[in-house]
């Protein structure tokens, strides 16, 4: 959800400086009082009503130096898989991720997995002479 524009906030501060309590500021302009105690909590603290650019959640433990390695070690095998990618950046630096923290990195580098001649995909497995598979029946119509 994005925050709410500065006009908004303004507004909402001018309000409480006039004496109105979070409640009535809320009612009135159709927010939630708890996010105007927020910004009222955010000024007293921070000086401002500017919406901060504060994160949530765990710190992504794969930064930069990660990720620097990991395009390094693309750019040296492109058709490597991830499993291989994994061990290629762990070894070099100390610590082994799993396939799944290698693939969203990938994605946010804007990288995909090369295929070379020997691992592209491979072709469907539909049967062209319309044989039955083994142990499958067929229904009398």
């Amino acid at each position: 959800m994005r925050p709410y524009g500065m006009e908004m906030r303004k507004r909402a501060w001018e309000a409480l400086e006039r004496g109105e309590t979070s409640e009535e500021v809320g009612e009135r302009l159709g927010i939630d009082p708890s996010c105007v105690r927020k910004w009222r909590k955010r000024v007293r603290e921070g000086g401002t009503l500017v919406p901060g650019g504060e994160r949530t959640g765990r710190k992504r433990e794969f930064d930069r130096r990660y990720e620097l390695a990991l395009r390094d070690a693309v750019q040296a095998v492109p058709d490597a898989i991830r499993r291989e990618l994994s061990e290629t950046v762990g070894k070099g630096l100390g610590r082994v991720f799993s396939q799944r923290v290698i693939g969203r990195a990938l994605k946010r580098l804007g990288l995909s997995r090369k295929k070379n001649s020997a691992r592209q995909r491979a072709a469907t497995t539909g049967r062209a002479d319309g044989a039955r598979a083994v142990g499958k029946r067929r229904r009398a119509r």
